[in-house]
């Protein structure tokens, strides 16, 4: 989902002024705020991208490779261990939690063999708050890319930019079949009312979930701007249905 007006700087924030922005820039700058801080998979895809940040600043820094425990796959030793832990626990262990752990043991492991590089690999910097701070800055970013542009480019591109980011979320996806089916018969109008009821009802279940991300990630959440991403969805939906 796209803001569907300019956006302000969080935290009250001012942006600085710069270079003006083009059609393009906000279109790019809004596909990142989509993808980080509006969609279903927005917590999952920000927290990966983390990951792999912090893989390449640790591999540049020492030559060390780690697995990102957003796609690694799970080994007999770690069910046995996710088993074990069940066992004593009494509670199941989710195979990411195990992986997240194991990344920031080797992350103090390698810290501990290259203590001048401590400020690159960070074991003590949770690797969430830094997918947090990924979100963040998206929609900071795009409050200054829009803040540079022109009136006509800074709401078409947030427009244009956010239906492209909007694709990343399999929500949208999965949905907009719903939409699209029906016979010959039936007209335009009623196919597209149809998928935008589909694709806002789709996301009105999801929003809660992308609000608290939203929140934890010091961004303005909360009912209104839930709303408006539950209409934004809807028009998406009936908008491509129709055209």
């Amino acid at each position: 989902m796209l803001l569907l007006s300019e956006p302000k700087a969080p935290g009250g924030l001012t942006f600085a002024t710069g270079q003006a922005s083009t059609f393009l820039d906000v279109v790019d700058a809004a596909q990142e705020n989509t993808r980080y801080a509006w969609n279903s998979n927005s917590y999952k895809t920000a927290l990966e991208e983390a990951y792999d940040r912090r893989i390449a600043a640790v591999k540049a820094a020492t030559g060390q490779t780690l697995d990102n425990p957003m796609r690694a796959l799970a080994s007999a030793d770690d069910y046995r261990q996710m088993a074990s832990r069940w066992r004593q626990g009494g509670k199941p262990v989710r195979h990411f939690d195990l992986l997240a752990e194991q990344f920031q043991s080797t992350l103090a492991r390698i810290a501990e063999s290259n203590p001048d590089k401590l400020s690159v690999i960070r074991p003590h910097v949770s690797v969430l708050d830094e997918a947090r701070g990924i979100a963040f800055g998206s929609e900071a970013k795009l409050g200054d890319v829009m803040s540079r542009a022109s009136t006509f480019d800074a709401l078409a591109g947030n427009l244009v930019g956010g239906v492209v980011g909007s694709f990343e979320d399999p929500l949208t996806v999965a949905t907009m079949g719903v939409g699209f089916s029906g016979s010959a018969a039936k007209s335009l109008l009623w196919n597209a009312l149809r998928a935008a009821a589909s694709n806002a009802a789709g996301q009105a279940i999801v929003e809660p979930f992308i609000q608290q991300w939203r929140a934890e990630a010091g961004l303005e959440a909360g009912l209104l701007p839930g709303l408006k991403d539950v209409a934004f969805a809807g028009a998406v939906g009936g908008g491509l249905d129709f055209a």
